[in-house]
């Protein structure tokens, strides 16, 4: 049953099935291969995953050189991070730019409190809801999870960047 997979394993499903139709999607990674599941992808595709370490304000900037040439980068790392740390370069580089770029924030809001403050952030929803252009999607549950993926590559403006935050990965 979809309801007893966890987070990460649809995530990650949900992700190959749009990378096996779409070629120019390139996955971006901030170091967080075991927390987001991806590295399967990796594996599956070296060519298509990169591992940018921990500097996620350069791996906005890659994603935005990756989407001026038609790549559809998809960008990880924990909500409090890609929202505070990656701020400016979000909003100049993506969202100024219209470019096509996915953004996955893991662990929302207050979600990983075990790992302190620098890792929680109550403000990562409303700074994306400043931005303009942006979608965000925030599933609750995997079913959810599993049909949002599909939806964010669909957008009927191919430029709109998403953030897609999920649950733990740790306790799905």
């Amino acid at each position: 049953m979809l309801d007893e997979i966890t987070m990460k394993e649809t995530y990650v499903a949900a992700l190959a099935d749009k990378m096996k139709e779409n070629k120019n999607i390139v996955i971006l990674e901030a170091d967080l291969m075991s927390a987001t599941g991806t590295k399967r992808i990796f594996d599956t595709w070296p060519d298509r995953s990169v591992n940018i370490g921990i500097a996620e304000a350069n791996m906005i900037g890659v994603a935005a050189g990756l989407a001026t040439f038609g790549k559809v980068p998809v960008c990880s790392s924990f909500a409090a991070w890609i929202s505070r740390r990656d701020y400016d370069q979000i909003c100049v580089s993506i969202c100024y730019s219209g470019l096509n770029t996915k953004l996955i924030g893991l662990d929302p809001g207050i979600a990983i409190e075990k790992n302190g403050g620098t890792h929680t952030a109550f403000e990562d929803i409303p700074l994306f809801r400043a931005l303009p252009g942006m979608t965000i999607v925030e599933p609750s549950d995997s079913i959810q999870l599993s049909q949002a993926i599909p939806q964010i590559f669909g957008f009927a403006h191919p430029g709109l960047p998403a953030l897609v935050s999920q649950k733990s990965p740790y306790r799905s």
